[in-house]
């Protein structure tokens, strides 16, 4: 069994970024020792078990790409709209100008009865009441998903890994008041990708994040860590708007001396794991700073 914690961070500009570690049973200690290494703040984590539920293949019709994206939007009690993504459409879910959600769609009818008071909208922390439209994205590296949360109310989060028929593959992530299983799978019925993995977990939020400034001040810089298991097969953990102080005197390489880096090659030895390969992390291998454009990334 495998666990993945997912953190969303917040740098002094608002921006945000996900990372995530793979653990063993937990990544508890792991996770503490990233914010020491960071200008950013974390804002909120989930963990929970990795399921694989694909199978089949994947669709090579229509829409096969994960990068063709469709975005749902729904509406809570008080009127706060969300929008939420669905990778690699079928082409049956459109009205003839294979743009528009066909919101007659029996398909459509499904997830909206699953989405209502299951899905929430970030903002308010409110269940979601009704799913209204959609629209298809057919190139979405322009659209992308807000990892905040109002802390007035329990959220929980699901995390997605879809992959199409080209092997290629993207993450998706859903606020929710309630588990989302049922959700999901009625999303992944109207996708031609398969969900490759999901964890799905309660939301821890920190209530006053407080980011600072830096030379990597910018959740886009990302100072990029490589682990392995005995095996040599590797890992990463990306810690977001690095400090100054973890890198050497290039200020792009990673000082494998500093103490932070050995507080959390000590921890990842005890708790994470290599995802490809299931084993034990037991080596740190280096790292270096990344330089990025956009959010999400990590």
């Amino acid at each position: 069994m495998q666990v993945r914690r997912s953190i969303a961070w917040i740098d002094q500009a608002g921006k945000e970024q996900l990372t995530t570690l793979t653990a063993g049973t937990t990544a508890h200690f792991s996770f503490l020792d990233l914010p020491p290494l960071s200008n950013a703040d974390w804002s909120n984590w989930q963990e929970g078990t990795i399921t694989t539920p694909a199978f089949g293949a994947p669709a090579s019709a229509d829409y096969p790409s994960v990068g063709q994206t469709c975005a749902i939007s729904g509406i809570d009690a008080i009127g706060t709209s969300n929008r939420f993504m669905l990778p690699a459409p079928i082409k049956g879910l459109f009205t003839s100008d294979e743009n528009t959600v066909d919101t007659l769609n029996p398909l459509f009818f499904t997830l909206n009865a699953q989405a209502a008071f299951t899905i929430g909208v970030p903002q308010s922390s409110l269940p979601v009441i009704q799913l209204l439209a959609g629209w298809l994205f057919r190139q979405a590296q322009g659209i992308r998903e807000t990892y905040l949360v109002n802390n007035l109310h329990p959220t929980r989060r699901v995390s997605v890994l879809w992959r199409d028929a080209t092997a290629k593959a993207t993450y998706t992530h859903y606020i929710g008041v309630a588990p989302m299983t049922a959700f999901l799978t009625a999303l992944s019925v109207m996708s031609n990708a398969i969900v490759a993995q999901a964890w799905e977990g309660p939301l821890t939020i920190n209530p006053t994040p407080t980011p600072g400034p830096g030379i990597y001040g910018s959740v886009n810089d990302l100072a990029h860590l490589i682990y392995a298991d005995r095996n040599g097969n590797r890992t990463f953990i990306r810690i977001p708007a690095p400090k100054e102080a973890l890198f050497l005197a290039d200020h792009k390489t990673v000082d494998p001396a500093y103490a932070g880096i050995t507080n959390l090659t000590t921890d990842a030895i005890a708790e994470l794991v290599v995802p490809a390969s299931g084993l034990p992390v037991r080596q740190f291998l280096g790292g270096y700073l990344v330089r990025t454009r956009a959010e999400g990334l990590a």
